[in-house]
């Protein structure tokens, strides 16, 4: 009876646990959280490469609300883009170690078994854009 509740300890002790990629995965999350929490309703000025994504247009690490595509001819050069800075918790997210690689696909994003999942949702977004390439 002892070993069973020995087993059962350790067990329960590895779940709780994050791992390194975890753990790293959530210093990430906090980082971008920390550059951006606070600036939620201002405007902003970033420069970075235009690019497409399955979830939208982009540039930098900043969604762009207000379209779904950059303009053809657009993606790949660098942009700058100002807007109303803005945050969703709209994505799909799962922890990828729980389903089998044999098995169906789960809808999401897949993220390491112990990842904040509340904090994975969020991504952050500029709406009213006004944009211009950043090479003119």
């Amino acid at each position: 009876m002892r070993g069973w509740f020995w087993a059962l300890l350790v067990l329960l002790q590895s779940c709780t646990h994050s791992s390194p990629e975890a753990e790293t995965w959530n210093a990430h999350l906090e980082a971008e959280r920390s550059r951006w929490e606070s600036r939620v309703g201002e405007r902003v000025t970033l420069e970075g490469e235009a690019e497409n994504a399955k979830l939208g247009a982009r540039v930098g690490e900043l969604w762009i609300a207000d379209f779904p595509t950059w303009p053809a001819g657009i993606p790949g050069t660098r942009v700058r883009a100002s807007g109303t800075l803005i945050f969703r918790d709209d994505l799909p997210v799962f922890p990828r170690e729980r389903y089998s690689p044999n098995g169906p696909v789960p809808a999401g994003i897949g993220v390491p078994e112990g990842a904040d999942l509340e904090k994975s949702r969020r991504r952050y977004l500029l709406e009213k854009v006004e944009w211009s390439r950043a090479d003119r």
